[in-house]
């Protein structure tokens, strides 16, 4: 018998249950602009390749995680027409068994040259409507791979609040 927290020995009673456990759903949002070719701290590598390579250890690594993958800017973006600041989209929706599904993307988005435009806030702004990361029955995060600032004139922190459900950048407990 319990008595506030002073449990009586040898009459405490319990329930024995089993927790299933709930595989969260992750958004990836994926930098591809024109700096990402650029070297990463001299050795050798490109950012972009890093970045690849880092995402497919965490997805082929994590089959306890529902995945989805957002490039941005757009794949089909070309410099030479003025939409170097041009939002992505969701290539891969967010959803069990992933990560070939990922790493084929990846392998085959290719990179924008030259482009520099690195809308961050819109390609944040687009998941809001993202059915899968409203999902109330499993926990939603967003992991924003990228190599610096926004520069196309928006604010990703007031999209990322905004995705949170207004709670300042971070997502509600």
């Amino acid at each position: 018998r319990c008595l506030g927290i002073v449990c009586v020995p040898g009459q405490c009673q319990g329930e024995n249950f089993v927790a299933a456990p709930v595989k969260p759903n992750m958004m990836i949002v994926f930098d591809r602009s024109g700096s990402m070719n650029e070297q990463l701290n001299n050795n050798g590598g490109r950012k972009i390749d890093v970045a690849i390579d880092a995402i497919t250890s965490l997805v082929t690594e994590h089959d306890d995680i529902r995945f989805g993958f957002a490039p941005f800017p757009d794949v089909g973006q070309t410099c030479d027409q003025g939409d170097s600041c041009q939002s992505g989209f969701i290539a891969v929706d967010v959803g069990d068994n992933n990560a070939q599904n990922i790493i084929d993307f990846m392998g085959a988005m290719g990179d924008v040259g030259d482009c520099r435009g690195t809308p961050t806030g819109g390609e944040v702004h687009a998941l809001d409507d993202d059915v899968a990361l409203q999902d109330t029955t499993r926990p939603d995060f967003v992991i924003l791979m990228t190599d610096g600032a926004a520069n196309c004139g928006d604010h990703p922190e007031n999209e990322i609040g905004t995705l949170a459900g207004g709670q300042g950048g971070q997502f509600p407990a």
